[in-house]
């Protein structure tokens, strides 16, 4: 699907999209702000201050609710293909500089979160948004991607019986930092897998961090930093 089309999609969703995305993180969470909020504390472990963020592909601005508590002092910046997403984030979070694709991409950023978009962008187009992203990063700087775990059994099933994500290709995690590194041989690589504790198990949650490279977790990240 073109980015056009993926943005009319999610603006028929908009209405629907936190109640669609709740629904499925409650098998997860009683919480279902849980991953959200995950997202921005491993970012921060990942990225502890930068001055600028770009939250590419913001939707509706689900991880907005949490970046000011994490990184207080940044300027966020946000941007989607879906013109009645950057709508709501414009409504519900004043502080946010919301701009379009185009105009997200004639700054420069500290870092770059893009989190479960990749699967909705065309297997063709890929390579050219990782590497415009590559482009705006700061010396220093770092693009932070977030994905569902093909290997992981229901993650599966929830993309295959979620709205939001019809139509998508989900990637692998060597898939994906093997297209990062083809667009930058600048950058640094490290990756990881994410989310391997329901709610019911949350007392074994410490241990995520020393889990990281088995392929089980529900969704897994990758991390690149452009040398200074």
């Amino acid at each position: 699907m073109s980015n056009d089309i993926i943005g009319r999609q999610f603006d028929n969703l908009v209405g629907n999209y936190a109640e669609i995305t709740a629904k499925q993180h409650a098998f997860f969470d009683a919480n279902t702000s849980y991953m959200q909020q995950y997202k921005i504390a491993l970012a921060k472990k990942l990225v502890p201050s930068p001055d600028t963020i770009l939250d590419y592909g913001c939707g509706i601005g689900l991880l907005q609710r949490f970046i000011p508590d994490y990184f207080p002092d940044a300027l966020v910046s946000a941007t989607d293909v879906s013109e009645e997403s950057m709508a709501q984030v414009r409504l519900h979070y004043p502080a946010v500089h919301v701009v379009s694709c185009h105009e997200a991409m004639l700054a420069q950023y500290d870092l770059i979160m893009v989190s479960c978009v990749m699967h909705h962008v065309l297997t063709e187009s890929r390579r050219q948004l990782v590497s415009e992203l590559l482009s705006v990063l700061n010396p220093g700087g770092s693009l932070l991607f977030f994905e569902h775990n093909p290997w992981n059994p229901v993650t599966r099933l929830m993309v295959s019986t979620c709205p939001i994500d019809e139509g998508a290709i989900l990637m692998r995690r060597a898939e994906l930092r093997q297209l990062v590194d083809s667009c930058g041989s600048d950058v640094e690589l490290r990756s990881g897998y994410t989310l391997f504790f329901p709610g019911f198990l949350k007392s074994m949650r410490p241990l995520e961090n020393k889990l990281q490279w088995l392929p089980l977790g529900g969704q897994y990240f990758v991390l690149a930093t452009r040398k200074k």
